[in-house]
């Protein structure tokens, strides 16, 4: 029993921004549960590193479940996103929009 759960935890400390953010899209476009594609994106942009691009993609996603949800978060997202992802030039425009 304590060890599946010790293995459940090291795989999700093991996983990066990158796969965070492919099981987000998967359950944002597959399986449509746009609560759990919020978290997986935000833990995708917690761990993207150095990896702003990503990052900011990342952040792209859950402000767009937010919206889809008809949440005003969503506002909140894209203007940070704006502001803080400016070196990211696609990113930023497409929050801007």
């Amino acid at each position: 029993m304590y060890a599946s759960l010790i293995l459940t935890l090291l795989m999700f400390f093991l996983q990066n921004g990158s796969e965070f953010y492919q099981q987000a899209l998967v359950q944002e476009r597959a399986a449509g549960n746009l609560e759990a594609a919020i978290q997986l994106y935000q833990d995708a942009a917690r761990y993207a590193g150095n990896d702003r691009a990503l990052a900011a993609q990342a952040m792209l996603g859950a402000a767009r479940c937010y919206e889809k949800l008809g949440q005003a978060k969503a506002r909140e997202l894209y203007e940070e996103i704006a502001r803080t992802y400016a070196d990211q030039p696609q990113f930023a425009a497409q929050a801007r929009d």
